[in-house]
């Protein structure tokens, strides 16, 4: 496994968590797996010796020092390696794009005539091509990226997320669909109080590609129900400063920070409903850790974990809009008994659908597929 940052790399959000879900799964599962990645954390460094191996959950881990800071991550002795060891390993799995690491060793691969897998995570998507350096991504994409990405074996983990590789690399291109891994506490960690306040969670980063600002302008739009936001993760100061100016009528906000452990699955038990009207999401893993509380969710059309909660009837699944925002909210305050059903049917739900180990054995499976053609010539 290949990817720019590893646990505890917690900045960066949901990938770090399911990427080492995914390596420990398959190491349980039998699978020796290694992984190359750096000590970035954000704008600090992780406090690990670099240039050695961890063991971290049964899963080998060998940090190497980044030379820039930011999104780039610049790591010559994480390529070097993986030029001398490349040989080693039946597949290579690359996580994340637009970065050097996985660019220049997606290029490495097809040198050798071998087909890496590559896991975008997101990152390529209309959302990422209209924020951040878009002139330059465009060209990029245009004139490298697209060829480079042709010639891997891309996985993706929604029908939303393959709907956008087909509209940016092709629909030719060698594909599979398999979910996240995550480790789901198999407890309920509370329930909401009967207060009469509708209690709604956001937990996510905190980024304009979160779409929270929405989220704020329909509470202030809202006067007929009591409600109480919790806002859970970090962001950008000045965004963040921001969003907590901005005017929400007379509702409750509270600003938690981020929160990790089973303290952020009681704040999910305790919640009423979970909201997260992301303008992209390729997947949206904790979608998945709340309804494993018990706890219905109201997302957008754009989350790609909208898929498992229109198939089993989880929530509400609603445009990116204030007005179907504001809608939803209300037809959701209304409609006790499905939250009530859902709090009774999703925890179970979740747990048979995502065990760790069944989903790894369909990785092992597509590995084990791919395996000859991602083999040097």
């Amino acid at each position: 496994m290949i990817i720019p940052s590893y646990k505890p790399a917690y900045h960066y959000g949901g990938p770090i968590r399911s990427v080492a879900a995914l390596c420990e799964s398959l190491a349980k599962s039998g699978q020796e797996v290694t992984v190359y990645t750096t000590n970035a954390n954000g704008v600090e460094n992780l406090d690990v010796e670099t240039n050695q191996y961890y063991s971290i959950d049964d899963v080998k881990v060998r940090y190497f020092k980044r030379w820039t800071k930011g999104h780039f991550n610049i790591s010559p002795g994480l390529f070097l390696e993986v030029i001398r060891k490349a040989k080693k390993f039946d597949i290579i799995h690359i996580h994340s794009w637009w970065n050097p690491i996985a660019i220049t060793i997606t290029l490495f691969c097809l040198l050798l005539n071998r087909k890496p897998i590559l896991s975008p995570r997101g990152s390529v998507s209309s959302y990422t091509f209209v924020t951040r350096n878009t002139y330059a991504k465009l060209l990029f994409h245009k004139l490298f990226g697209k060829y480079l990405l042709k010639r891997t074996i891309i996985h993706v983990t929604s029908g939303e997320e393959e709907k956008e590789i087909d509209k940016y690399v092709g629909m030719q291109v060698a594909k599979f669909i398999l979910p996240n891994i995550l480790e789901l506490p198999q407890i309920i960690y509370g329930t909401p109080n009967e207060d009469g306040v509708l209690k709604l969670v956001f937990l996510s980063r905190i980024d304009p590609k979160k779409n929270l600002d929405i989220l704020l302008q329909v509470l202030s739009s809202i006067d007929s129900i009591p409600i109480k936001l919790f806002i859970v993760g970090k962001g950008d100061e000045a965004y963040e400063e921001k969003l907590k100016n901005m005017n929400v009528g007379l509702h409750d906000i509270v600003w938690l920070g981020p929160v990790y452990g089973e303290g952020r699955f009681k704040i999910l038990a305790e919640s009423d409903l979970f909201v997260l009207p992301s303008f992209s999401e390729n997947y949206g893993n904790v979608v998945l850790e709340a309804l494993s509380q018990g706890t219905p969710v109201l997302i957008s059309e754009s989350v790609g974990a909208k898929d498992i909660v229109l198939k089993h009837d989880l929530g509400w699944v609603v445009e990116s809009s204030e007005i179907a925002l504001k809608n939803a909210i209300a037809a959701i305050w209304k409609d006790k008994d499905k939250r009530l059903d859902i709090r009774n049917r999703a925890p179970g739900l979740i747990s048979r659908e995502f065990a760790p180990l069944e989903v790894a054995k369909e990785y092992v499976a597509m590995y084990n597929q791919y395996a000859k053609c991602s083999k040097p010539s």
